[in-house]
């Protein structure tokens, strides 16, 4: 039997596709200037942002569970209701404003126009402004044997099912030190491989040195220069097959995580749709002022391809609201 569709058609003054830091500043500023703002967000998880559920709060919650003692369990649990209350006071400061939030997948279906989907129900918004605030997503290599379910990445990293009893962290960045501290912390045995042949070259020479040292001090191992090659499951883990030192060698742990960056999201939003120009790492291009090559469209975060911080993000939305509103 053929599923049918119920499509509705609606136009705002202001759409916000995403609901990070910029976007739902932005959102909730103009409703309150008397705007019709619609707010789309794909996850009613997401309600707030990256920032908020699945990066720096709820990962430094865990971090100071696990220095406080905390078991992984414990720590997941106060993790997840500690989250669920800030991503409802989103919801509610969003509606109090009077912002209509949209849950579903937003497309764009010509240059100010957006299909939303969820479920059997689709939107179609035409909207004046559009600011695109999509976030990034963990980047993922592609090698053999990734696709195992033992392979993780830092969302996954704060649910597994009990606390691994080893883990390899590719990836010696900031996220990836953040979880070998937290996993040693909650007892698991922690290897780093860094493909950087030497460790924290992002970081003055002095800093990395005590950080390595603090680090190798509770007990993590760190393996530089370190090209990770393929992954087997095994019957009790994963098997990590890297080279090293013009050598090929091996680990076995419990779970892998790759912790090598992120990257924009901007898979399935239909920029050819709008004409929205992108970069050559798939990040959208902007000029200044944020604006992108389609008059009255702007993108703010992550998915312009810039630094990786909420307050980045949230000045943002200053720097759009300055160019298309002035001072309001």
């Amino acid at each position: 039997m053929a599923t049918t569709t119920n499509q509705a058609e609606t136009t705002a003054d202001v759409l916000a596709i995403g609901f990070g830091k910029a976007g739902k500043t932005i959102a909730m500023n103009r409703a309150e200037h008397g705007d019709r703002v619609i707010l789309v967000e794909q996850s009613p998880k997401m309600y707030g942002g990256t920032c908020i559920n699945i990066a720096c709060v709820p990962t430094k919650t865990m971090l100071v569970d696990s220095e406080r003692g905390v078991n992984y369990e414990g720590s997941v649990q106060h993790r997840d209701s500690f989250i669920a209350t800030l991503n409802k006071v989103n919801k509610e400061l969003a509606d109090d404003s009077g912002v209509l939030v949209v849950d579903g997948h937003a497309e764009f279906t010509g240059s100010h126009s957006v299909l939303v989907t969820g479920g059997e129900e689709e939107l179609a918004i035409t909207a004046t402004t559009i600011i695109i605030n999509t976030g990034s997503t963990p980047v993922i290599p592609d090698i053999p044997g990734v696709d195992s379910s033992r392979v993780i990445d830092s969302t996954g990293a704060q649910h597994l099912d009990s606390t691994p009893d080893s883990l390899v962290i590719v990836g010696g960045g900031p996220i990836g030190m953040e979880f070998a501290t937290m996993f040693t912390q909650f007892g698991t045995k922690v290897t780093i491989l860094d493909r950087g042949a030497k460790f924290g070259t992002a970081f003055d020479e002095d800093v990395a040195t005590e950080v390595k040292a603090d680090l190798e001090t509770k007990g993590i191992t760190i393996i530089n220069g370190a090209d990770v090659t393929e992954l087997h499951d095994t019957d009790d883990g994963i098997k990590v097959r890297y080279s090293e030192d013009g050598g090929e060698h091996a680990i076995d742990a419990t779970n892998v995580l790759f912790s090598i960056g992120r990257t924009p999201a901007t898979e399935g939003l239909g920029l050819e749709a709008a004409g929205i120009d992108t970069t050559e790492r798939g990040a959208i291009a902007v000029d200044e002022h944020l604006r992108t090559n389609v008059e009255g469209v702007y993108a703010a975060g992550d998915v312009t391809g810039g630094p990786q911080f909420t307050y980045i993000s949230y000045d943002d939305h200053r720097v759009i609201t300055s160019d298309r509103w002035g001072d309001g």
